[in-house]
This record gives C-alpha cells, sequence and structure tokens, in this order.
C-alpha cells in the first residue's frame, strides 16, 4: 500500500515538472522570438506573431517533457 501511495506522489511530482518545464521552455522562446516577429510585422503580443512564438516553444518542449515521461515510467512500474 504505502509503496503504491508513493509511486502516486512521485508520479503526480514528475507530472507537475513535465508541465512546468513545458510551460517555462515555451514561454522563454517566445520572449526570444517576439522581436524578431515584431521585425516581420507580426505583432508578438496577440494574434500569429504568438501564436508562432509559442507553437515553435511547445516543439522545442517536447522532448524534455518526453524525457521526463519515460523516466516516470520507469520508476512507478
Amino acid at each position: 500500500m504505502n509503496a503504491r501511495a508513493g509511486g502516486c506522489l512521485l508520479s503526480g511530482l514528475l507530472l507537475w515538472l513535465e508541465a512546468a518545464i513545458g510551460v517555462v521552455i515555451t514561454s522563454l522562446v517566445a520572449e526570444k522570438l517576439a522581436p524578431s516577429l515584431a521585425a516581420r510585422g507580426y505583432n508578438p503580443k496577440i494574434g500569429e506573431g504568438f501564436l508562432i512564438a509559442w507553437g515553435l516553444g511547445a516543439v522545442i518542449a517536447v522532448y524534455p517533457v518526453l524525457w521526463i515521461d519515460r523516466l516516470r515510467r520507469r520508476w512507478t512500474r
């Protein structure tokens, strides 16, 4: 019973970490791309510039999130 509770807590912690890393990487990429998108005529605050930057950030954040998810599955078997 305690092993199952520990696995659930570890799984919840790693899921929270996955979400946090995904949001942080996406935010940082969007912030870095804002000036170059604005120079090309996109509005980086809202609209297509915002969606382009967040989309690219989400693509970049996929690998670390998948790695942590595999680690979580391995540890909580």
